[in-house]
């Protein structure tokens, strides 16, 4: 096999550098376990404005080091980071990644209706299996954030 030119990725392509956003997006990660620790130190690097809710608290004293297929690696000091255990953390942001166990969906969409401002934005990042032969996700559309027609 032919390796890739040197500054070429393997599909021939110029490498572009990571890109960072200035002032960024402001972002909350609903879960953060693994997936959503990796999605928010990601983020944070990018320039994001990332606000986690999960549960390992250790994560709020003692940072992040995430690392990619590749090798490369990112460290994401304790000050950089704000991570705590309540959904009223999320309540500015634009948009939240839920990134729960299937099985907590449900609640994890009755924990963000009742905190999220009008017009925020919500991804699921999970694998969706068949709980009990009913899928594993539903949408959740709050009440109070519905308009009438104009």
């Amino acid at each position: 096999a032919l390796a890739p030119a040197r500054g070429a990725s393997r599909l021939g392509r110029p490498r572009r550098a990571p890109l960072r956003y200035a002032g960024g997006m402001r972002i909350g990660i609903f879960g953060a376990g693994s997936i959503g620790c990796y999605l928010g130190g990601r983020l944070i690097a990018a320039g994001h404005d990332v606000v986690m809710v999960g549960r390992a608290a250790e994560v709020a004293t003692q940072g992040l080091t995430l690392t990619d297929y590749a090798g490369r690696s990112w460290r994401i000091e304790p000050a950089a980071l704000r991570y705590g255990a309540d959904a009223s953390l999320l309540t500015d942001r634009e948009a939240v990644l839920v990134t729960v166990k299937s099985p907590d969906t449900a609640a994890a969409g009755a924990a963000l209706s009742a905190v999220l401002a009008p017009g925020a934005v919500v991804a699921s990042f999970q694998k969706l299996p068949r709980i009990d032969s009913k899928p594993a996700i539903s949408v959740v559309e709050p009440t109070k954030h519905r308009s009438r027609g104009a």
